[in-house]
């Protein structure tokens, strides 16, 4: 079924704000790096994307545009934690994940935690994770 958007519909969709988070991954899922822009939620998507495929990554996802992580805030603190784990195939397994919040970092590092558990079902807070980058927005 394909899905047909009005003029108004997508210019809604354009209008609200989102933190654009986009990862690059190798053929395994692991994360080789990632980009983070604030925009309007379209240009905001393309944007993140592009830049990683302009640095010749190939398979890049978006890994955001959801409430409960801040990722529809207008300003706010943000937190990229980054976790390492070994896969049984003797390789390690790298993933990210993303939080912001309006208030504070605290809150902004607990929302990414539950972030990357969402991306990487098998990381446990056994496997640790760091603070990739945070700031404000």
């Amino acid at each position: 079924m394909t899905r047909k958007f009005t003029r108004k519909t997508l210019s809604l969709l354009n209008s609200s704000p989102l933190v654009a988070f986009a990862v690059a991954k190798d053929e395994f899922g692991s994360a080789l790096g990632w980009h983070i822009v604030w925009d309007k939620a379209l240009a905001a998507k393309y944007r993140a994307k592009s830049h990683l495929k302009n640095k010749g990554f190939k398979d890049v996802s978006i890994l955001s545009g959801e409430d409960e992580y801040g990722h529809t805030l207008k300003r706010g603190f943000w937190v990229v934690v980054k976790s390492k784990r070994p896969e049984q195939t003797g390789k390690e397994f790298v993933a990210y994940g993303m939080g912001a919040d309006a208030g504070n970092y605290e809150r902004a590092e607990s929302k990414a935690i539950k972030h990357l558990q969402k991306l990487d079902p098998k990381w446990d807070a056994a496997h640790g994770y760091d603070i990739s980058k945070r700031g404000v927005f």
